[in-house]
């Protein structure tokens, strides 16, 4: 029988990356998939080929309904995505955060897999989520239903002759917001198990075949250790970091057929003139076009990180000053662009990262490992110093462009940006002009009024990037 695969989709905060892993994994570990549904947002590099990618709208399905938009409870949103004409009768729940690592049959993967009787539970826990699974646990109880747990977070067997049973009996507690109401799989696949007592059931834990990151990022060596035969990847928000990533990267390389290229992803958000940088193709500069707009398409489809017409604004300052000396304090996934727009001149990356070191030394460019002193949930540095690792000669140079967009300054753990911006107005002289990303954010204010001139420009929209020019 023919199985899909959807997708309950909202954009992330990484550029909507996570998905493009779990595709090429579904690609790769499941092939005779039949096609891939996307319910919800869709990602600018999703495909076109509709006979195995298909984006649906929330606004689809709605529009037969008084719902609320964006749907944002997940029983809510997979009851009407089984509402989409051209889904499988039988279908495979994915997320974005859901990884195969390994070839799996149509038959293993089609079981329904549980995680545990809460019966059997004695420590409720805490927290929003916490309270959700166990309000629908009391819920099903008192309804008569069973009380195991299904919220595995690995690819789940549904029927939608299933989830229509259990939307119809189980309606009266679902509810519009995120964490209220009943938990998706916990709540139809009890109410499945009470219709087919028979319903064949795999417990993950026994199976041992499921392994995964949460709270806080690991290394990619944790990563490919903890990896090591299992079948079943998953992880949370925290746990994205360099090493996961760069775990994936090498993992699943090539792009999947539900992916466009990227350099058809940047014909639809790259303006025609990225790739006329007046210089190029004279004297010793060597700027290659397509991989320039290539990592424009890259950097732009990183959310969390800087806008197109801001990305645009430091492009421009290059291209005004190109080839130039570009100093970048804080690697990430669109330092390849600058080092491209920067071609035949000087680019330094200064980053505290291992994994972001190793990613980018192919670039390029110069790469210097630093350290910092600082926390954000600990008081400032008095007096403030360059980071550890800084070359005395680096404050010798003149630096045309200064872009200040690391380290991270988003958890109270974090290093914040006392001593990269400290850095900033130590080497900015006559002529520099200083981008800080994040300026939206109260310590980044509050150092660079402290260290910086008077910002000069805010760019675009929520303006998290501010512009600082130093006059000759």
């Amino acid at each position: 029988m023919l199985i899909h695969a959807l997708y309950l989709f909202k954009h992330s905060q990484q550029g909507d990356r996570e998905l493009r892993f779990s595709l090429r994994s579904l690609e790769k570990a499941a092939p005779w998939v039949g096609k891939v549904w996307v319910f919800g947002d869709r990602p600018a590099w999703l495909g076109e080929d509709k006979a195995i990618v298909e984006h649906v709208p929330h606004e689809y399905i709605a529009r037969a309904n008084r719902w609320n938009l964006p749907l944002r409870n997940q029983f809510l949103s997979l009851f009407a995505a089984s509402l989409i004409p051209g889904l499988s009768e039988e279908f495979l729940f994915f997320a974005d955060d859901y990884i195969l690592l390994q070839p799996i049959g149509q038959a293993d993967l089609c079981r329904v897999r549980v995680l545990e009787d809460l019966s059997q539970t004695k420590n409720r826990g805490q927290g929003v989520w916490k309270a959700s699974l166990w309000r629908t646990y009391d819920t099903l109880q008192r309804l008569g239903y069973g009380g195991l747990n299904f919220e595995v977070h690995v690819p789940q067997f549904y029927t939608r002759k299933r989830i229509w049973e259990a939307y119809c009996d189980l309606r009266d507690y679902v509810s519009e917001d995120r964490f209220f109401g009943l938990l998706c799989h916990t709540a139809i696949l009890n109410h499945a198990l009470k219709q087919e007592p028979g319903m064949e059931l795999v417990w993950i834990s026994a199976e041992g075949r499921k392994t995964g990151f949460h709270g806080k990022s690991p290394s990619s060596e944790e990563v490919r250790r903890q990896c090591e035969g299992k079948t079943f990847l998953n992880f949370d928000d925290n746990a994205w970091g360099g090493g996961l990533e760069q775990f994936l990267e090498q993992r699943f390389p090539e792009r999947s057929r539900f992916e466009r290229a990227e350099s058809e992803v940047c014909a639809v958000a790259a303006p025609t003139w990225l790739a006329k940088r007046p210089d190029a193709g004279t004297g010793p500069i060597t700027l290659d076009a397509g991989q320039l707009t290539e990592a424009f398409a890259k950097a732009i489809s990183s959310r969390g990180q800087m806008s197109p017409p801001q990305y645009l604004r430091v492009l421009l300052e290059i291209f005004r000053r190109g080839p130039c000396n570009l100093l970048v304090i804080g690697a990430g996934r669109d330092t390849e662009l600058y080092v491209r727009a920067n071609a035949g001149g000087r680019t330094v990356v200064l980053e505290r990262q291992q994994e972001w070191i190793e990613r980018i030394g192919s670039l390029g460019c110069e790469v210097i490992a630093v350290q910092y002193g600082t926390r954000l949930d600990r008081p400032p540095l008095d007096p403030c110093q360059p980071p550890d690792g800084v070359p005395p000669e680096l404050l010798q140079l003149n630096w045309d462009i200064v872009l200040v967009d690391g380290p991270e300054g988003n958890r109270q753990e974090s290093p914040g940006r006392q001593q990269s911006i400290y850095l900033a107005s130590l080497v900015a002289r006559g002529g520099t002009t200083v981008f800080l990303h994040d300026w939206n954010r109260p310590a980044e204010q509050r150092f660079a009024a402290k260290y910086l001139k008077p910002v000069d420009e805010r760019c675009a929209g929520q303006q998290t990037l501010a512009v600082f020019q130093y006059p000759k």
